[in-house]
């Protein structure tokens, strides 16, 4: 700013006449000290004698924190030729008046978001890990105006209701840096706290002197760290083996194991059949990693085939939170395992065999000495399906008298 004062016309009488430029400036007790202005490159104030112009210029806004900015300043008039001190009697003149420091941030030149385009936050899956986004700064003129920038409101991109609000964030300031902070930890997912979606934060600038506010947006995107995982492990599933006709075996396998370990995952099985069709193997309820094997029709899953039945198991993952369809990336991992067959038949324990009473032969044919036929009451075995095999373990007459088994004829008993 440059202002003049009016000069005084003695140059044709006297001579010339010197001016030298003070203001007035408090010192640490508050006491107007009496100071030369300089006559250019001042700050806050120069005066130039040939033009007799003041010039103010400054960014010290501190000059406001005495008497409202206002100052004493002056100018001392002196004859060249004739000064006071060779001339005690000489005429001198003082013209003051007072300079008030204007804040020129009551009305900032300009303040601005233009080019401003803030900074995202890193996506993250819920990790606990702070989350830091810096503010690019809004543009003020004169510059050392200062602003103060807090949280204004957090939406969801998508529309829907926001679960993150102002107050879930931490806005701080260092050494001019200002920076928005939030720490999304796994309890915010599995709690269903915080939803995974983008939220937009709005940034709320405020001049202070002014009051002027100015607002930008930054993104948050929190990311379902179940969609998909990072990884399904399947565990080595146990063949079991299964003796037919016994009370119904059960298995419980292993869990698969996910990271995150909080993903949830969902069981299916498939299970080959036996060559006639039918199936020993019951699947428990779902996700209850459960089967029990049951079988009793026959014995030949236990035959010489050797017959196998193969269960695999595949956990695929799932989320905590719904999606469209389509919009569920899930992976998965499956193993197997083998049902094999035992015959209860070559177990001593599992096979009872209960003689019949026998029929005698007739005594005549014994005292004729025609051939003795004896006919065999078969034995009821257990299960019934085993196979009995029939000898003659001797053959007792009276007196201590035996003769040879005869093989029997399994046609005629």
């Amino acid at each position: 700013m440059v202002f003049a004062n009016a000069p005084v016309d003695n140059a044709n009488l006297c001579g010339t006449i010197d001016y030298q430029a003070f203001w007035m400036v408090p010192d640490a007790e508050g006491n107007l000290v009496k100071t030369p202005v300089p006559a250019s490159g001042g700050d806050p104030l120069s005066y130039n004698p040939a033009t007799l112009e003041w010039t103010a210029d400054t960014d010290d806004i501190s000059l406001l924190d005495y008497n409202f900015g206002i100052y004493p300043i002056m100018v001392d008039a002196t004859l060249t030729s004739y000064k006071q001190a060779n001339y005690p009697t000489v005429t001198t003149a003082t013209k003051a008046t007072t300079i008030d420091f204007n804040d020129a941030c009551l009305d900032p030149f300009d303040f601005n978001t233009n080019s401003i385009n803030q900074q995202n936050a890193t996506p993250n899956k819920y990790t606990g890990t702070l989350i830091s986004v810096p503010v690019s700064l809004y543009a003020i003129e004169p510059p050392q105006c200062a602003i103060v920038y807090s949280c204004a409101g957090v939406t969801r991109v998508d529309g829907q209701p926001s679960q993150i609000s102002c107050a879930d964030f931490v806005v701080d300031e260092n050494a001019g840096v200002w920076d928005f902070s939030i720490t999304a930890n796994d309890s915010k997912y599995t709690g269903l706290v915080w939803d995974p979606a983008v939220y937009s934060v709005t940034i709320l600038g405020t001049a202070v002197r002014s009051g002027e506010t100015l607002t930008s947006n930054f993104q948050l995107e929190l990311v379902d760290p179940c969609n998909p995982p990072n990884s399904i492990t399947a565990p080595t599933l146990l063949d079991q083996n299964y003796i037919i006709t016994t009370p119904a075996a059960s298995y419980v396998h292993e869990a698969f194991s996910v990271d995150p370990a909080y993903c949830p995952l969902e069981y299916a099985n498939s299970v080959t059949l036996l060559a006639n069709g039918n199936n020993a193997v019951t699947e428990g309820a779902t996700n209850s990693r459960t089967f029990s094997f049951y079988y009793d029709s026959d014995l030949t899953p236990a035959d010489e085939t050797e017959e196998i039945q193969t269960i695999t198991v595949t956990a695929s993952s799932k989320s905590l939170y719904t999606y469209p369809a389509g919009e569920l990336n899930s992976i998965s991992a499956s193993d197997s395992f083998d049902l094999s067959f035992d015959s209860p038949c070559s177990h001593a324990d599992l096979v009872t065999i209960t003689s019949t009473s026998q029929t005698q032969p007739s005594n005549a044919a014994i005292v004729d000495g025609s051939a003795v036929v004896f006919t065999y009451n078969p034995f009821t075995v257990s299960p019934s399906f085993c196979p009995l095999q029939v000898t003659c373990a001797n053959v007792a007459g009276p007196s201590g008298n035996t003769a040879s088994c005869p093989a029997i004829d399994p046609s005629t008993g």
